[in-house]
């Protein structure tokens, strides 16, 4: 299968899912933990792979850490529990860092990736889940996030693979060009245009054009 196929077979499956989903709170809360879990077990495997018993509780430990908010609001629970929880945990792996290295620099070191992994993912599955709890606007903020970053994606891809030429942060993506970046510009200015077309005359909370454009 080309990565081209996967992209579409994926788009048809889980974005109509997705879009669903901000329909009700709990429902995107678990789409969201299994979308989180999968994130860092990807992120996770980029540091290292589990060979043993050992390795994978420590996998999943992390992992259920990384979800515990977005889960806890699936099981219909406080997300402010959930952020508690996060904290309260990570406080002790802070100590247990203490005991297990002997610089400063070295617990820096250890502890360095999972903070990041916990802002970085944890954080922003997080928001996603808040914005869609907002009373007013939260399924249409969710719409038009999942729009705009899908547009974005598939219009960088498609301009990228026909007019790329001009590298464009190679150290990150070797692949990326800047034709496929303006594409995906381009993309999601004219997704946020047709969304609030769409959008505007419904019974939604929208901003003005010039905002969802600006977004």
């Amino acid at each position: 299968m080309t990565n081209l196929q996967k992209r579409v077979l994926a788009a048809f499956i889980y974005f109509p899912a997705l879009l669903l989903s901000a329909h009700d709170a709990q429902l995107f809360s678990i789409a969201m933990s299994f979308c989180l879990a999968v994130a860092w077990y990807e992120y996770l495997s980029f540091r290292s792979f589990p060979h043993d018993v050992g390795d994978w509780v420590k996998y999943f430990s992390k992992i259920l850490l990384g979800i515990l908010p977005t889960l806890l609001v699936a099981l219909g629970y406080s997300m402010s529990l959930g952020l508690a929880a996060v904290a309260f945990v990570f406080q002790i792996m802070v100590i247990m860092s203490f005991t297990k290295k002997e610089t400063l620099k070295a617990m820096r070191e250890d502890l360095s990736f999972d903070v990041l992994g916990l802002l970085y993912l944890t954080g922003l599955y997080t928001l996603l889940v808040a914005s869609q709890m907002q009373q007013g606007s939260g399924p249409e903020a969710i719409w038009f996030l999942f729009l705009i970053v899908g547009a974005t994606d598939t219009g960088a891809y498609f301009v990228g693979k026909s007019f790329g030429k001009s590298p464009f942060f190679q150290s990150i993506s070797p692949s990326k060009t800047l034709e496929g970046f303006m594409g995906g510009v381009a993309s999601g200015l004219v997704a946020a245009a047709l969304f609030w077309i769409v959008f505007s005359h419904q019974d939604y909370v929208i901003p003005n054009l010039w905002r969802c454009l600006i977004l």
